[in-house]
C-alpha cells in the first residue's frame, strides 16, 4: 500500500483510504445482498457508526477523527432494485503492533459473526496489513493498519430505496 511520508500525507490517506474502499467492493462484490430490510435510513447509519465505535474501543487506541462523516450513496440491492447505503471513514494513528491490532480486529469481527479476510500488502517495502468484513448489519468494512496511520472504512448495509428521495425527504 502506500507509505505516508513528507508533503505528500494527505493525498498518500486519500489514495490508501480509495484503495481499500476497492479492495472491500472486490472482496464483496457490487450487488446487494446482506441485509436488505426495511429501516429507517437514520437506523442505518447509526448502526453503521456503532460498530465502528465499538471496533475502533476493541483495539483501545485513542486519537480517532471522523475523516468523513456519514455519506449516503446509491446501491445495487441483489435482485436489480435500486437501494442507498453510507459510507464512513475514520482516521486513527498508526500502530507500532500492527500484527497485534490485526489479529484483535479479525477476532473481534469474527466474534460479532462476521467473515474476515486479513490482507498484508504485496509491497515488500510496505508494512500495511488490511483486514475485511462482511455480515448483516454493515455491508463491508475494512481497517487498514500501519505505522503511519490507520483507518476504518466501512459501508452499511444496503437497503431498499431511491437515494434522491431520501436527500429530498431530509431523511438521512
Amino acid at each position: 500500500m502506500i507509505r505516508m511520508d513528507g508533503g505528500h500525507s494527505m493525498r498518500a490517506r486519500r489514495l490508501a483510504l480509495a484503495w481499500s474502499v476497492a479492495a472491500v467492493a472486490v472482496m464483496t462484490g457490487c450487488a446487494g445482498g446482506h441485509g436488505e430490510t426495511s429501516i429507517r435510513p437514520t437506523e442505518s447509519r447509526d448502526r453503521m457508526k456503532s460498530f465502528v465505535d465499538r471496533s475502533e474501543a476493541a483495539l483501545g487506541s485513542t486519537g480517532w477523527r471522523d475523516l468523513s462523516g456519514p455519506v449516503i450513496q446509491g446501491c445495487p440491492l441483489g435482485d436489480g432494485r435500486d437501494g442507498f447505503n453510507y459510507g464512513y471513514t475514520r482516521l486513527g494513528p498508526g500502530s507500532e503492533e500492527i500484527a497485534r491490532d490485526v489479529a484483535v480486529m479479525d477476532q473481534f469481527w469474527r466474534s460479532q459473526g462476521y467473515k474476515t479476510s486479513v490482507v498484508p500488502s504485496s509491497n515488500p517495502n510496505n508494512k500495511t496489513v488490511q483486514v475485511f468484513a462482511v455480515g448483516d448489519a454493515i455491508r463491508t468494512i475494512g481497517l487498514s493498519v500501519d505505522s503511519e496511520y490507520t483507518a476504518f472504512s466501512v459501508e452499511s448495509e444496503c437497503i431498499p430505496g431511491d437515494v434522491g428521495q431520501i436527500i429530498e425527504g431530509g431523511d438521512f
